[in-house]
């Protein structure tokens, strides 16, 4: 499922966090700049949106339950946690993944491997998309050969806004040919 940055994914009930929201209106009442100012970063500090503080404020009663929203936008690929489970801090609870920006791995022969530069242009075409091709650049070499493939791995990163392209297919990747330097004289300049 799609979410974006900022959308609610869930509410929750915290003992801690009601008391907080207690502890800062009971700062607010007393009027004391220095304690209302603690009690409202630790709101903040346990990721109490600004929004929801200011409906405390605005009510003059605290919140039952806190809303969780997604920190960025992306695909919610996995969910880790159902009506009524008990959460701990540090738990993981959704696994939202951004897939706008891909990595593709491609494996270039040995022979090829001195064309391969950081920044060489890749372009890449899937078989589920005929006639259609993403383009990227190579952000990352291994250093090593692979020793059973004889081949190299390079991370080529591409743009993927629409979507379509998606992790874990097979790709056809082509790179531009990279100028290389090589030595060369004129045939007649060579003694025998």
């Amino acid at each position: 499922k799609p979410v974006t940055a900022g959308e609610s994914l869930l509410a929750l009930y915290s003992p801690k966090l009601v008391s907080g929201q207690e502890e800062y209106l009971s700062a607010r009442r007393l009027g004391i700049p220095t304690l209302i100012a603690a009690s409202r970063r630790r709101l903040e500090l346990w990721g109490v949106p600004a929004d929801q503080i200011t409906l405390v404020e605005q009510t003059g009663q605290s919140q039952h339950t806190l809303l969780l929203r997604a920190p960025r936008g992306g695909e919610i690929a996995e969910k880790m946690v159902t009506e009524g489970q008990a959460v701990h801090a540090g738990d993981n609870l959704f696994l939202i993944a951004d897939r706008s920006v891909l990595w593709a791995d491609v494996a270039v022969f040995e022979m090829d491997a001195r064309a391969v530069r950081i920044g060489t242009p890749v372009s890449l075409t899937v078989q589920s998309q005929p006639g259609r091709s993403w383009p990227g650049r190579v952000t990352f070499i291994q250093p090593m050969v692979d020793p059973q493939s004889r081949t190299l791995t390079a991370r080529v990163e591409v743009q993927n806004r629409d979507g379509l392209l998606r992790p874990g297919v097979y790709a056809l990747a082509t790179l531009a040919a990279g100028a290389t330097s090589a030595l060369s004289s004129p045939a007649q300049a060579v003694l025998p």
